[in-house]
This record gives C-alpha cells, structure tokens and sequence, in this order.
C-alpha cells in the first residue's frame, strides 16, 4: 500500500511539473518571432528617411531684353501654377520645368496667355533613358550629355530665350525627385535678364 502510494505521488509531481512549462516547439517559435522582431526594428533604425525640402516657391525676375520689356507689366510676387513634364524621345530626354504667375488647369506649354500673364520655363535635355536626379545643372554648358535653356513666354506669342554665350551664371540645382513632383532653386545671370528663385513643380 505504501508503495502504490509513493508511486502515485511520483507521478502526480511530474504531471504538475510538466503542466507549467511550454513544448519545445513553442519555445523554438517565441525564439524565431523575437529574432525577426529585433531585425525588423534594426532596419527602421539603420534605413534613413528621405524628406523632400521645403522651400519657398518663387521667382524675383529683371529683364530689358526688348520682347519682355515691349508686353504689359508682369507681376511675379505670386507663382501660382507650377508644372513638370517628362519627354522621351530617341535620342534624348527632356524635363521641362514650368512656373507661371496665374492659376490655370491647362498645360502650360501651350495655354494661351493673357495680357500681364507670363511662364518661366527651364528645359533640361540628356541621353535618352535619363530622369532629372538631385544635383546642379548648368545652363551654361551645352554637350552631349547635357543642355538646359531658360526661357519666358508672355502674352502676344512672344518668347524670351535666354543667351547662352550672354549668360555669366546659369545654375539650376534639383534638390529632390518624387514621382509627384520636382524641387530646386535657381540663380541665373544674363547679360539683359536675371532670375532667381524656387520651385517645387507638379509632375504631369
């Protein structure tokens, strides 16, 4: 009697004993989850987070070249239309840049202008297969790799290109590229006009 009691309280402690703890295979699984957990926290970490800059959409504009000059005043105090358009070709592409001192929903390479109205425009072309990326672009420089132009469309079908051989400072520098839009600055010198500002230009 004694001894079946014994055995009895022998195999009570183990059942108990058992009851309390997990399966191996629990314990393997909770292992696996907290490794992937650490990981994934350590890339969030180590991965930095891209911000388009802010800046401060503008144009400050003097030009004498007689086309300009020959139109109505044009206020740029406001830039209130900005547009980006990507063109592939055979031989090139082409990123334009537009910034335009009225409101419009209307493609800015072509929309008819009114009196007063005006479009700054920058024209960057490189090999076919290229995109615009983060960088400064000289307007000044004209190969095969690369050539940008700025230009002012007014009211009357006139357009302001300016020269690049009259032209002391071209430089356009793209701060970033988002599949939405297209942030830079820009300070350019020519011999009758000058230009300086900012854009942060919807891609279309």
């Amino acid at each position: 009697m004694a001894t079946k009691m014994l055995f009895v309280l022998a195999l009570a402690a183990v059942l108990f004993s058992g009851c309390g703890s997990e399966t191996p295979g629990e314990d393997a699984a909770e292992a696996v989850d907290n490794v992937v957990e650490e990981q994934g926290t350590a890339a969030e970490e180590t991965i930095p987070v891209v911000e388009t800059p802010q800046v401060e959409v503008a144009v400050i504009l003097e030009s004498t070249n007689g086309a300009y000059t020959a139109v109505d005043p044009i206020d740029w105090s406001e830039i209130l239309t900005q547009q980006a358009h990507f063109s592939e070709f055979t031989d090139n592409s082409v990123c334009t840049i537009f910034m335009a001192n009225f409101e419009t929903e209307e493609n800015l390479r072509t929309v008819e202008l009114q009196p007063g109205q005006a479009v700054l425009y920058f024209v960057l072309t490189q090999p076919a297969g290229s995109v615009p990326v983060a960088g400064v672009y000289d307007l000044t420089v004209m190969d095969v790799d690369f050539s940008g132009t700025a230009s002012i469309r007014v009211a009357g079908g006139s357009t302001v290109m300016l020269s690049q051989s009259a032209t002391t400072a071209g430089e356009l520098e793209i701060l970033a590229v988002t599949p939405e839009s297209v942030t830079g600055i820009f300070n350019i010198e020519e011999r009758w006009t000058s230009m300086s500002g900012a854009f942060e230009a919807e891609i279309l």
